[in-house]
């Protein structure tokens, strides 16, 4: 592997989690760890879709699979690949931690190829995690502006002025909350 894609993956914060070659990690009666959990306890659709095949009539014969893989041609390596989930996301950054991360199953010829699909993976989904963080802050500050903030005593929305004949009112409360405020001078 080139060291620039080494520091690619790197830079990137994408890392492989699992690395099958299904031609010679497959061809005996008793599969690696690794390529059982895959195949046999993860999800098959995903494992399949990533290949680029329909699932074989019997996900339960080891022998059955890797003579399909065979028989599909697909001799290549298949990669569990891992990067954190942006966080804190504003306009022009975010965080990111690995106590947090996505993980994708990637299928190529080469491993290089592989880690090459991994980063338009991570790109992509870190795009549309931050464009989503991004559109739910726009309409948190539209509920804002249009609903004004959450209730100080309950933390609920739907808020009005505590004072409505006072434009430069800056304090808002819930409907209930305002209704059911004790009056002034009673120890309620």
């Amino acid at each position: 592997m080139k060291a620039a894609m080494i520091d690619m993956m790197l830079e990137n914060n994408v890392r492989a989690e699992a690395i099958i070659h299904l031609p010679t990690m497959l061809a005996q009666d008793a599969w690696p760890e690794v390529a059982e959990e895959a195949f046999m306890q993860e999800d098959p659709d995903e494992i399949w879709k990533a290949i680029g095949i329909e699932e074989p009539y019997d996900l339960d014969d080891q022998g059955l699979i890797h003579e399909y893989l065979r028989d599909e041609r697909k001799w290549g390596y298949l990669v569990k690949f891992a990067t954190p989930v942006p966080q804190d996301v504003e306009a022009d950054h975010h965080r990111l931690s690995w106590g947090y991360y996505a993980m994708k199953w990637i299928y190529a010829d080469t491993y290089e190829k592989a880690c090459e699909l991994a980063l338009d993976w991570r790109e992509e989904f870190v795009e549309r995690k931050r464009k989503k963080a991004l559109k739910d802050m726009a309409d948190g500050q539209d509920q804002l502006e249009n609903f004004g903030p959450t209730c100080p005593e309950c933390g609920e929305g739907g808020m009005h002025p505590r004072e409505p004949e006072d434009p430069n009112c800056d304090e808002f409360w819930c409907g209930e909350c305002l209704f059911n405020e004790p009056e002034e001078g009673s120890n309620a």
